[in-house]
């Protein structure tokens, strides 16, 4: 029997921040206009194939978990509903989004957050950028 996990939780926007209540009242002061953000990142853990995937949506700068939900299926439609949630759960702006960049992951992050750029990780970037040179090279284009 699978066992299900299930975290819902909201980072505090100045924890993310590591602001202390002093540097909040300065920011209320001299940045009237500041508004804490969130980037989100989101990744998929699966243990064996054909196992379930623990999908983890998280806050970049303070590294909290906002969800994390075991899924049978990594579709767009699962990855969208599982975004939408966590869309709800937090009550700061998401001002960016970062993943592998898998098909179905881009598709879900479109559809729930159009107007939030949406961005590979590092790892996989550089991954990408080396495939993309030894293909280069192998068909002499770069000299």
């Amino acid at each position: 029997m699978s066992q299900i996990v299930e975290i819902v939780s909201e980072p505090s926007a100045t924890k993310n921040l590591g602001e202390s209540s002093d540097t909040q009242a300065l920011h209320a002061h001299f940045c009237p206009n500041f508004q804490p953000i969130y980037h989100l990142a989101l990744d998929g853990l699966q243990p064996d194939v054909g196992h379930e995937v623990l999908w983890v949506i998280r806050e970049v700068l303070s590294g909290e978990i906002v969800l994390a939900r075991a899924l049978l299926n990594s579709s767009q439609e699962e990855l969208a509903a599982l975004l939408t949630e966590a869309k709800e759960v937090l009550s700061v702006p998401v001002s960016g989004i970062i993943s592998d960049g898998q098909q179905a992951i881009r598709k879900a992050v479109v559809s729930v957050f159009p107007a939030v750029p949406h961005q590979l990780c590092h790892f996989h970037y550089l991954r990408e950028a080396v495939v993309l040179q030894k293909f280069l090279s192998s068909s002499k284009m770069i000299v």
